[in-house]
């Protein structure tokens, strides 16, 4: 196996990739240079992840709010309509499906990847006050295993009367329905029963839950900051000490007939020194 530092040239007339070798490395100095690169790609990973829960979190509340908001006086029939209450209660479920998929994904592979970064146990307690200190939370990580075992999770829509000249849709959890068929709620039984025959606000738990899993996303990538700005300093002071314009990769040869490319993605160095 050997391993060299290259430039990556794109001659985009010829629709020709050229790599031209500036420095052989040993397989420590790979493995080193490597670690850095991986513990980058992990920050902008984790990122992503938790960016397809805020476009779910931004896609679930702007249903909400604007979304058959307001039913007018002259209106009102319309809410009797079962076609246009069935379509309601689908898109209100499947933001809401999506929104605990897409939360519970993110939970779990931060708690695998930060487990293989000797972090895990920091994430852990993290996670445990964060599960223990607020109900939105314990909630929705539940209703997740409900929604993906026994039914909709939410089944009650109702229209606001308060204001005679508009009508306002109100989504809402029917607590006394998601606790009448399913016995895995744990100690979120005791917290749902607090609430009688009373609805929970779907809004604004969700946008409580929001915050928990903003402070968790935080939480995390704060856990690598020691790792990040390691990787950074030896980048940079990789890519000063080669002063090339172009890519820059590590070219890894398996055997005369297989290579395999790492790039060096300076543009990441860039974006994770504005980080703080």
């Amino acid at each position: 196996m050997k391993y060299s530092i290259e430039e990556q040239i794109i001659h985009n007339d010829k629709k020709l990739v050229e790599f031209k070798k500036i420095q052989e490395i040993t397989e420590s100095e790979f493995n080193e240079l490597n670690n850095h690169i991986e513990v980058i790609n992990l920050y902008f990973h984790i990122e992503d992840y938790f960016l397809i829960i805020e476009r779910n979190f931004k896609d679930l509340i702007t249903f909400i709010d604007t979304e058959y908001k307001s039913l007018e006086n002259s209106q009102l029939g319309t809410f009797m309509n079962p076609d246009f209450l069935k379509i309601s209660r689908i898109e209100i479920n499947r933001k809401i499906i999506n929104y605990l998929s897409s939360s519970r994904t993110f939970i779990d592979y931060l708690s695998k990847i930060l487990k293989k970064q000797k972090k895990g146990n920091v994430l852990k307690n993290f996670l445990t006050k964060i599960y223990d200190d607020n109900f939105s939370y314990r909630f929705y990580y539940k209703l997740r295993n409900y929604s993906q075992h026994i039914g909709l999770p939410l089944t009650w829509i109702s229209v606001d009367v308060s204001d005679l000249k508009n009508r306002n849709l109100i989504f809402a959890y029917d607590i006394s329905f998601l606790l009448s068929d399913y016995d895995s709620w744990s100690t979120v039984k005791i917290d749902l029963e607090k609430f009688g025959n009373n609805k929970l606000d779907a809004k604004y738990i969700t946008i409580k839950c929001q915050e928990n899993l903003e402070e968790i996303y935080k939480f995390s990538q704060n856990l690598l900051d020691v790792e990040i700005d390691k990787a950074i300093i030896t980048i940079e002071n990789l890519i000063n000490e080669f002063k090339t314009n172009h890519q820059l990769v590590i070219v890894i040869e398996e055997n005369k007939n297989t290579t395999r490319t790492i790039p060096i993605q300076i543009q990441k160095i860039q974006l994770l020194k504005n980080r703080k």
